[in-house]
């Protein structure tokens, strides 16, 4: 029936009253005249037709649920194919895509963009302190204040343990990304409240701008080395990738 409508068979059986409706509309034309037929041959095919009106909104009913619950299994492999488990997160892979995506917009539009890699500063010997149960938690609770920190269309994702990366499209100058590196570790560094301990943690951050440092995977490169430069210079530090190139230190 769907068919002949010209619809979708699967957008018509997730609409159940759609078939449930039709169906039951024609069969109740033919079960009435079969019933009210003198003849006894018609009422058992009159009897026959309820019946199987019966059992064909039990079916769109069932074609229903089953689709519907089909569906929802489908967004919910494909969700958890790109996101972080405990922190809700895109993963790397998913990263990877958005930071693909970037550098096609850099190389057709010329809309420079900026990548931060972060690294919590001594979340380890959190971790072998509290367990990792509280662990978890801090991680939990850093990823919802970077992804309120960030703007909208920016992108936060964790690439694996305490290591979580910023995509911010577009950047004009480097100005845009240095304050969103100070408003993250700013954001981070507020002690937290888990199970009633106080936890304070700081976060290294590195900067890299394209096209200035590079593009797609060299860029991610770059932020990394910065990172690593803004950890060993200390904790809740920024360092620009490439500064030496392209301008002064300024962290």
């Amino acid at each position: 029936m769907a068919t002949c409508a010209g619809q979708s068979s699967t957008r018509v059986a997730c609409r159940a009253w759609i078939p449930i409706s039709t169906g039951s509309i024609v069969l109740a034309a033919f079960a009435a005249g079969c019933l009210l037929h003198p003849d006894t041959s018609y009422k058992v095919v009159g009897g026959l037709l309820v019946l199987y009106g019966y059992s064909h909104i039990e079916a769109c009913r069932h074609g229903d649920q089953t689709i519907v619950a089909l569906h929802r299994a489908q967004r919910s492999l494909t969700h958890r194919a790109a996101h972080d488990d405990l922190t809700g997160l895109p993963n790397r892979a998913a990263f990877r895509e958005c930071l693909s995506e970037a550098s096609e917009h850099l190389n057709r539009y010329g809309q420079k963009y900026a990548l931060f890699a972060l690294d919590l500063d001594g979340f380890k010997h959190i971790n072998d302190a509290y367990g990792h149960a509280i662990g978890d938690e801090l991680l939990r609770q850093i990823a919802d204040r970077m992804r309120l920190t960030i703007r909208e269309g920016d992108v936060v994702a964790r690439l694996g343990g305490d290591e979580f990366a910023v995509l911010q499209v577009p950047v004009p100058e480097r100005e845009v990304a240095v304050s969103l590196a100070e408003r993250l570790i700013a954001e981070v560094s507020v002690p937290y409240c888990i199970e009633g301990r106080t936890i304070g943690i700081n976060v290294s951050v590195g900067i890299a701008l394209a096209p200035e440092c590079g593009d797609g995977e060299v860029l991610l490169r770059a932020a990394d080395e910065a990172s690593y430069e803004a950890k060993r210079a200390g904790k809740g530090l920024y360092r620009l990738a490439g500064a030496s190139r392209y301008w002064p230190l300024t962290a």
